[in-house]
């Protein structure tokens, strides 16, 4: 039976296959380097690798529909690291980060033409009054040339870091 970990983003319940899930953890400072595109909220320091953070609900298009959400500021806000592809990437979830057993025979298939940037492929459906769940697609939410942008970022943070304690150890 399939698992997907569960989050909202903008009052919307999305999904992610939980293979594709390497961890989550409670929101902590980010690296915010100077040429930081407007798609990141910064860079997480995960034991030594700069993962970027994605700001998913640009990426998804969500932001417009709820101008008011930010999980920086929020307690319960969650950051859920990824591997998208060949890369690694977080981004911030509302609180209720659950885990989702479901039947395959649950899923719908969506539109082409939804929401989501198409972003995702099926949502897995439940009775009312539980909210359906959109499953994103990881291989459809970075473009190839924003995968390799994000790796270049991410080295260029490395070394950034990496210069930085090494001139804090020489003090």
């Amino acid at each position: 039976m399939p698992s997907a970990l569960t989050f909202s983003i903008c009052g919307v319940r999305l999904g992610i296959e939980v293979h594709h899930v390497r961890e989550v953890l409670p929101c902590v400072r980010l690296v915010h380097p100077p040429e930081t595109p407007p798609v990141l909220r910064g860079f997480l320091n995960l034991r030594g690798e700069m993962v970027p953070v994605l700001r998913l609900e640009s990426v998804l298009q969500l932001a417009m529909q709820d101008a008011d959400w930010n999980p920086e500021e929020q307690l319960q806000s969650r950051l859920v690291v990824a591997r998208l592809g060949d890369l690694n990437v977080a981004w911030l979830a509302d609180e209720g980060v659950e885990l989702l057993r479901y039947d395959a025979v649950q899923t719908v298939r969506l539109p082409v033409d939804h929401v989501l940037n198409n972003c995702a492929d099926r949502v897995v459906a439940r009775p009312a009054p539980e909210m359906s769940i959109v499953l994103l697609s990881p291989s459809k939410v970075l473009l190839e040339g924003e995968s390799i942008r994000l790796r270049q970022l991410a080295a260029r943070e490395k070394l950034r870091h990496d210069a930085f304690e090494l001139a804090e150890q020489e003090a």
